[in-house]
């Protein structure tokens, strides 16, 4: 972990010594109702999943699909069918080793590595305070981690967060209405705004 530099120093020693039970009492947020028997069991754990970002925040961000194959391959995530995308885009999704709950995606765009999200504490039923539970508890490692958010964003029920580390965005959203959900995603920060320029006129259309 030394190798790792500062910001992994710190996330190791939330996943060796920070209390679980602590990570799940956390304040839940608007529209959710709290358990009559405490804060819900979260699967990942929120500590494991901050380790894991500072693991590819800390490695060289991969550029070709070799690079992204390698590091997908030490992170262990295992690649599923990719999606439909024009041909100067790739996408696909994966799942990984934090839990079988986890949904991942990931994304290309002229042939260089854009970024990944996960999908995590996913729930149908709008008043599960599992979302927002997850939210919280990540938004307070990961501020520990890497300090705090750069900007934030959304209405009170539907919060949003985002991290600049090393030439990366670092967003998380809190999704409800039906399908609620927490999502963070990883984005090389040039070749991201590259692709959203590239995407303007397909969006006016």
């Amino acid at each position: 972990m030394e190798r790792m530099g500062h910001a992994s120093s710190r996330a190791a020693m939330i996943y060796q010594h920070i209390s679980k039970d602590r990570d799940r009492h956390i304040a839940y947020g608007y529209g959710c109702r709290m358990p009559e028997d405490g804060p819900p069991e979260l699967s990942p754990d929120p500590a494991d999943v901050v380790v894991t970002i500072t693991r590819i925040v800390a490695s060289p961000w991969p550029t070709t699909e070799g690079e992204r194959r390698a590091m997908f391959s030490e992170m262990a995530f295992l690649e599923r069918s990719p999606a439909t995308e024009p041909p100067e885009r790739t996408a696909g999704i994966f799942s990984t080793s934090l839990s079988d709950e986890v949904a991942g995606s990931w994304s290309t765009f002229n042939g260089e590595f854009l970024g990944l999200s996960f999908f995590l504490y996913l729930s149908p039923d709008p008043t599960d305070p599992k979302p927002r539970a997850g939210y919280d508890a990540l938004r307070r490692l990961l501020s520990e981690a890497f300090g705090a958010p750069v900007e934030e964003w959304g209405p009170a029920h539907m919060p949003a967060s985002a991290w600049t580390i090393r030439g990366l965005v670092l967003s998380m959203y809190c999704h409800g209405r039906g399908n609620g959900c927490v999502q963070v995603g990883l984005e090389h920060a040039e070749r991201t705004a590259a692709n959203s320029a590239a995407r303007e006129p397909e969006i006016r259309l």
